[in-house]
């Protein structure tokens, strides 16, 4: 037979090719064993059930690889692909539509015939090793980085099982051709058998030398160069108690994550820090994600020494309470005056320091998974404002100078339905909320506060596509007394209306609306993705007594990354401008609204 398959070809490339092909295909019809060793430039080669095409791995550089597919009777290529730090290791699944491969920690499934990626899986365990199950198109066995074995189906990038047999690096997984059995080989030499249906060890052998492979039969033979007319065959029998290596798959439920801080902003200069994010897992299964949330962070700002201490929860116990506090020190917090209302301008920015200290929050009782009803409070203290040169009396502050104490307490209402509240792609959220400052003679100032938030989300097509449209209508209303102008509302920030200095636009009572696209730059990737959005806001004194239109108009567009595995906690880079020719650059965490 290799005579005339290499009769066929006329040039060295062919007859190499064709004796990598008659060397795999004689190996795989006794099992998964290759030979592609004798061939320099190629890491790894499948077939398909008919053998009339070929993928072959070449490994050009270090890190890069390309992945051609052949035409195996005429050796014609008929496309190709390349890849960037790839394992050296490809798997072909039961009805040759998808291959498997890993890339840089992570699974990549590909479309066997286009080879468009198909699915990226990002574990919290990086992975190096991937093999379809040879009779199930979509479950897979994988080898972590953590040396262990994962059983996992495609259909809901779900892990069934975990098997924990080595304590060295698997250098090979290899189902028997029925799918029934699983045999891994790590680097020392170790073989492990595994039922991974009925969860029973079925053999373990040390110090291997040669190398094993599944004959047609289903015998578990070890071919060894020095006899290989007399491969050894491995009896398969269930070792007692090896039940306890076989775990079903739970999901950490404390995720501790390091989060940097790094940012520029006028009024701070160069911004640096450490941070550490906190994600608790819901404690039962819903269609609402609901994790619990806490951040710590320290951050240094290099114009005059300005340092913010903040701690954040958002935490959810057992369906029946959830809490929200924010805490921050700012010590020589450095800040900017525009001015209030229609007399604000960028160009008459003043810049003045005041430290401060926030705590603000509410507690809820939920009353199902979607309502709650709440006690709010806002307690903040600010230092005298210091202006760092003469103002003229006309651009000084109206009032608040002083800084002080104020003290707000009231109640809440949220309803909440959001699939998902680190990235939402259906539902609705809706919060209002009411604070009174000064109650009872607390605090050096008096007035009425009412929040209103309401956000949509609509998903565009299939939800797993990451497509969808947001839109959100918000509103911040006082009356009834005078907030210190560090405390007037405003509409912009890097979470409200984007492209306008935070504090630039101030008023005793402010409303905005704005939509936001949200996608993928590749569907089958959820980790980078891309936003385009526009809004429109404006303040008045009061709405309904003395209003006079001056609307912003806000428009830009933004980048996505997921932060960590299988969380769906983003990083949130934005750019955004205005009709008044206002330019913003934001950074942070979670999504806009």
């Amino acid at each position: 037979m290799l005579n005339k398959t290499v009769s066929l070809l006329s040039c060295s490339t062919r007859r190499t090719l064709s004796l990598l092909i008659f060397l795999c295909s004689s190996v795989t019809a006794y099992g998964q064993r290759t030979a592609t060793s004798t061939i320099p430039d190629t890491s790894a080669a499948r077939f398909n059930h008919t053998r009339t095409t070929a993928w072959l791995l070449h490994r050009k550089t270090f890190i890069e690889s390309n992945l051609v597919v052949y035409n195996s009777h005429t050796w014609k290529k008929l496309r190709q692909k390349k890849l960037t730090a790839v394992s050296p290791h490809l798997s072909l699944n039961a009805n040759d539509s998808l291959l498997a491969l890993s890339a840089v920690g992570k699974i990549k499934i590909l479309n066997a015939q286009s080879l468009k990626t198909e699915q990226v899986l990002w574990e919290r365990t990086p992975q190096k090793l991937v093999e379809f199950d040879p009779v199930s198109p979509t479950i897979c066995a994988s080898a972590t980085v953590k040396n262990v074995i994962q059983i996992r189906d495609l259909r809901n990038d779900s892990i069934l099982l975990e098997i924990y047999g080595h304590n060295t690096p698997i250098r090979t997984l290899s189902y028997r051709p029925d799918g029934k059995y699983l045999f891994s080989l790590d680097k020392k030499g170790k073989l492990c058998v595994w039922s991974p249906a009925e969860k029973t060890q079925l053999a373990e052998r040390d110090h291997i030398q040669g190398t094993p492979y599944w004959d047609t039969d289903g015998t578990l033979r070890i071919a060894d160069s020095t006899s290989p007319q007399t491969p050894q065959v491995i009896t398969l029998q269930a070792i007692p108690g090896s039940d306890l290596r076989f775990h079903h798959y739970t999901t950490p439920m404390l995720e501790v994550f390091p989060a940097p801080v790094i940012g520029y902003m006028p009024e701070a200069g160069l911004i640096l820090g450490l941070g550490f994010t906190v994600i608790a897992q819901p404690t039962r299964s819903s269609k609402y994600y609901r994790p619990s949330l806490l951040t710590v962070s320290a951050s240094h700002g290099f114009y005059g020494n300005q340092w913010l201490l903040a701690f954040s929860l958002s935490r959810y116990l057992k369906d029946r309470w959830y809490i929200a506090a924010d805490l921050q020190y700012n010590i020589h917090a450095r800040s900017f005056y525009f001015g209030t209302a229609m007399d604000a301008d960028y160009k008459k920015k003043q810049p003045y320091i005041s430290g401060n200290f926030l705590l603000s929050g509410g507690v809820y009782r939920l009353f199902g998974q979607q309502l709650g009803l709440g006690l709010l409070y806002d307690i903040r203290h600010n230092k005298r404002a210091r202006f760092e040169q003469e103002i003229p009396l006309r651009l000084f502050p109206p009032f608040g100078v002083e800084g002080g104490l104020a003290a707000g307490l009231g109640a809440a209402l949220r309803l909440d339905n959001r699939d998902n509240i680190f990235s939402p792609s259906r539902g609705a959220f809706l919060q209002l909320a009411y604070l009174r400052y000064g109650i009872a003679d607390a605090g050096d100032y008096r007035f009425h506060e009412v929040k209103a938030d309401l956000r949509k989300y609509f998903p565009l097509g299939n939800p797993a596509n990451g497509r969808q449209l947001a839109l959100q209508g918000a509103a911040d209303l006082t009356w009834g007394g005078q907030p210190p102008f560090y405390m007037l509302p405003y509409f912009t920030g890097d979470k409200a209306l984007r492209g306008i200095y935070r504090n630039l636009y101030t008023d005793n009572q402010v409303a905005f609306v704005q939509a936001e696209y949200r996608s993928r730059f590749n569907v089958a990737d959820p980790r980078f993705g891309y936003t385009i959005f526009a809004g429109v806001a404006d303040g008045s004194t009061d709405f309904i007594r003395q209003y006079i239109a001056d609307l912003k108009v806000v428009y830009g567009i933004g980048f996505r990354q997921q932060l960590y595995p299988k969380n769906h906690l983003q990083l949130r880079m934005d750019a955004a401008w205005t009709n008044k020719g206002d330019f913003g650059f934001y950074a942070g965490l979670g999504t806009s609204f």
